[in-house]
């Protein structure tokens, strides 16, 4: 078994652990009102239950009961900074960590107020089921399944520096985090740079500079940005023809106050909120995203706050002719679904849940007429209507970031966030079914159970029904897989290596890509450097237990690393000579 090292966050959410005795009644904190306890509820499904359940262990311990047994400043403590207890030697944060073998994110972004609320919806939802902490659970198996011949993760030897580009302002409706998620250049004019922040607003990098270009609540009034770490603006892309039609698209969250949607389930399922893709035509390349004409294309409803329409791009390497060119990808999580209770949302062809979509944004033959379907999609000539031929390939629980390998026939790469036990970064085939939530990695996986199984000696060598993933790791290294670019920058060692992270440790890792086949080739971590010839990390430079990792790629191909904590934009640059 491998003994995963200290200093690393490891998991989802994970709140709480063992702790004091809880106050008298009388001195409690938590609230009885109802308006509180349904935000707590609110926040508790978009923050807390990826990873947590009231009644039962998933990542971390099952909930249900904790306010009655654990002091109420120590968990606020825990939820803020789960991590500086642990280090700080606290006995309750060890023996947890000693437990579950990782430990949850930091929430110390969000206010006092936010985390009491979720704890008193615990404390309420607690009693009226009957429910009693149980923080005792034998993690044998689970830990033997999560044991990889690959890990630990070695080093590489390889250093680069950063250099501070850009720092993003925080928004008026803010968690005290800049929300960055997506950095792209402008197609006619590569000097300047977009970034979008997850609370509506678009900013243009340009001549040292950061001007907003998009408030999005002037446009979809029932816009929202919380409370899950998956909604608001989820990201945008420029049209390889910018110049000439000045098109382009961005997904968004939006209140679900019965409208209908292109897709939609069962009326006993509740439908927090809806994803959607709109189109903008700005008056002039060089208009402000503000001055542009809105015209919505796709609108999906979800079950939850998590795992939603994040990443949308247009392949990079497509020319005009090719059968690729003006195509947007499209990558949908399973909304939630899964641990919502609703396997049967996810892993299948007749939903868009889990899945990366491909359409023509500019075309009109889809069921709502608002854009195009390839007719080279794979399942364009499905004989069941109900199946979505919009769908380039399936099983996926979060496609969080897409991209395209420039060395091997530009093969399309996806990384998807994993449930518990691992990430992955796959090699996108048309068609290919990719397993969630019947398959986590190469495991069996029961939704009804939420556990994950060894299959039998030699599944693997047999099973053709699902394509496996390029490479894996566990959450002994790591919590939340964040893409990544395959390097073509000015940094020679780095040259043709897949670069990615881990969103919550900020550890950078790289592939190498020139594998053509899955089979869980070896990953490697790169080691960042100071500019003094030391050491650093993305810890020590945000100065916050989660990192909240994102990468961005210009025209020339120079990556840049986005830490949310700090609002920082920085540009890989080579290591000085020791």
């Amino acid at each position: 078994m491998i003994i995963p090292r200290l200093g690393l966050l490891l998991t989802c959410a994970t709140l709480p652990a063992l702790a004091q005795t809880a106050p008298p009644a009388a001195q409690s904190p938590f609230s009885d009102d109802h308006a509180i306890i349904a935000h707590g509820r609110q926040l508790a499904e978009g923050l807390c239950f990826s990873c947590h359940s009231l009644d039962r262990p998933i990542a971390g311990p099952a909930l249900g009961g904790i306010t009655a047994v654990r002091d109420p400043q120590w968990l606020l403590r825990f939820a803020q900074n789960p991590l500086e207890m642990i280090e700080q030697g606290d006995p309750h944060a060890n023996e947890l960590f000693a437990q579950y073998k990782l430990a949850m994110p930091g929430f110390g972004f969000l206010p006092e107020t936010d985390l009491m609320a979720i704890f008193s919806f615990i404390r309420a939802e607690s009693a009226e089921q009957g429910l009693v902490y149980r923080p005792s659970e034998d993690r044998g198996e689970l830990m033997e399944l999560m044991s990889l011949p690959q890990e630990p993760i070695p080093q590489l030897g390889v250093r680069f520096a950063l250099e501070e580009l850009a720092t993003i302002p925080i928004a008026p409706q803010n968690r005290g985090i800049v929300r960055i998620a997506t950095l792209r250049h402008r197609p006619d004019k590569p000097e300047e740079l977009f970034v979008s922040d997850q609370d509506g607003y678009l900013y243009r990098l340009a001549n040292g500079s950061v001007d907003a270009v998009l408030d999005i609540r002037r446009h979809s009034p029932e816009f929202i940005n919380e409370p899950g770490l998956a909604t608001g603006l989820g990201s945008f892309a420029f049209h390889p023809d910018f110049a000439t039609n000045h098109l382009v698209y961005i997904s968004h969250t939006a209140k679900f106050k019965n409208q209908p949607a292109d897709y939609e389930f069962d009326p006993s399922i509740r439908v927090p909120m809806q994803w959607i893709l709109s189109e903008i035509k700005l008056p002039s390349p060089g208009a402000t995203f503000d001055d542009g004409e809105w015209r919505e294309l796709l609108r999906i409803n979800v079950p939850r706050h998590v795992h939603g329409l994040q990443d949308i791009q247009f392949s990079p390497l497509a020319k005009p002719g090719d059968a690729d060119y003006g195509l947007l990808y499209i990558g949908f999580g399973d909304g939630g679904s899964t641990r919502n209770g609703n396997p049967e949302l996810t892993h299948n062809l007749n939903s868009p849940l889990g899945t990366i979509l491909r359409i023509n944004p500019t075309g009109d033959n889809s069921r709502n007429g608002h854009y195009g379907i390839p007719t080279d999609n794979p399942f364009v000539s499905a004989k069941d209507t109900a199946v979505w031929s919009e769908i380039y390939a399936w099983g996926f629980r979060n496609p969080h970031r897409l991209t395209w390998d420039h060395l091997n026939e530009g093969r399309l790469l996806a990384n998807e966030v994993g449930e518990r036990l691992f990430e992955e970064i796959n090699v996108v085939i048309p068609g290919r079914d990719y397993g969630w939530n019947v398959r986590d990695a190469h495991l069996h996986y029961d939704a009804a159970t939420e556990k994950e199984s060894a299959p039998p000696a030699g599944i693997l060598a047999t099973d053709e029904s699902f394509e496996l993933p390029l490479a894996i790791y566990s959450h002994f290294e790591g919590n939340a897989i964040s893409g990544g670019f395959v390097y073509r920058g000015s940094v020679p060692e780095l040259q043709g290596k897949y670069i990615f992270g881990d969103i919550v440790s900020g550890r950078i890792f790289c592939l190498d890509v020139t594998h053509q086949t899955a089979g869980y080739q070896q990953i490697y971590e790169l080691e960042i450097d100071d500019g003094s010839g030391n050491l650093t990390s993305l810890r020590e430079l945000t100065k916050r237990g989660r990192v909240d990792l994102r990468f961005g790629e210009d025209a020339d191909g120079e990556l840049y690393i986005m830490t949310k904590p700090d609002g920082k934009i920085r540009h890989v640059i080579a290591a000085p000579v020791r």
